[in-house]
């Protein structure tokens, strides 16, 4: 069941803890370009690929295995779908 409280803090603690001590960053955001977006045939085959690695990642914890730490909440279709790493 989706809570809006839990959302905010989720969102609060990632921005809060988006940076390393000396500035590196925490988190990647990975998402189609929009060269692949605009082209129908890329397009598919990328919402077919982030799909597989977004339920790939969800269900796997191991560490030499990038964690996935949230991701678009639109739908994988949806031409702005992200995965954050």
């Amino acid at each position: 069941e989706w809570n809006i409280d839990q959302e905010l803090q989720d969102k609060k603690f990632i921005a809060d803890h988006c940076l390393r001590e000396g500035g590196d960053s925490r988190y990647c955001v990975k998402a189609l370009s929009s060269d692949v977006i605009a082209d129908k045939v890329r397009f598919n085959q990328g919402v077919i690929d982030m799909s597989v690695e977004t339920m790939f990642l969800s269900t796997i914890a191991h560490p030499h295995i990038i964690t996935m730490r949230a991701f678009g909440v639109d739908g994988m279709f949806n031409p702005n779908y992200f995965i954050l790493l």
